[in-house]
């Protein structure tokens, strides 16, 4: 899987912000009054678990734009290679050299203080 750009400084995470400011001084009682179904559109049931994004200050372009974040992020194939057990942190370079476990220091033997 190639590396993308952080997710912070791609442009679906600013298209995402810009959204954000826009949208900022929404409220609730405004976006149920203009979508009487509005919890018919933004709820999810999965495996008996109910996901109501209707009580959330976002829209039909936020879900979309989340969707365009995810996508960009490549989150279902970093999903799909941790399933498959790949490295997938690659932000830690491991430092095996310098890691020792305690079993293998070298002790010094107590003198009783001297």
């Amino acid at each position: 899987m190639k590396e993308s750009l952080m997710t912070t400084q791609s442009p679906a995470w600013q298209k995402l912000a810009e959204h954000q400011q826009a949208t900022s001084r929404l409220h609730m009682r405004d976006l149920f009054a203009a979508d009487a179904n509005r919890f018919d559109a933004m709820h999810e049931t999965l495996h008996g678990l109910l996901f109501d994004y209707s009580k959330n200050r976002i829209t039909e372009e936020t879900l979309t734009l989340l969707c365009n974040l995810a996508d960009s992020a490549q989150v279902k194939q970093r999903m799909q290679a941790m399933r498959r057990g790949d490295k997938i942190n690659t932000s830690e370079k491991p430092r095996l050299a310098a890691y020792r476990p305690a079993s293998a220091r070298k002790r010094r033997p107590d003198y009783g203080g001297r």
